[in-house]
């Protein structure tokens, strides 16, 4: 059985705001990029999680706006993050 404080997950209401704020962040995150590049500076990121590839990808991110991704997984070092170019 659901929690009843989970229960409100799938209000679409509830949804719709969620979304909400994950749209905010994107476009902000998109306008700060452009910024910053329009001032002339490089950005860079630090952490290619999942969720920062899936963040990237909503803002449509790439090498314009960022330059690199530093990650401190072996795993992940000299790769490139889907979506990004």
């Amino acid at each position: 059985a659901v929690l009843e404080s989970e229960a409100a997950m799938t209000d679409p209401a509830t949804v719709g705001v969620v979304q909400d704020a994950a749209d905010s962040q994107v476009v902000a995150l998109r306008c700060w990029l452009e910024q910053e590049r329009a001032a002339g500076r490089r950005g860079y990121a630090y952490g290619a999680a999942s969720r920062a590839v899936a963040l990237f990808g909503r803002a449509g991110v790439n090498r314009s706006l960022v330059a690199a991704v530093a990650d401190a997984s072996p795993a992940k070092q000299g790769r490139r993050m889907p979506g990004t170019d």
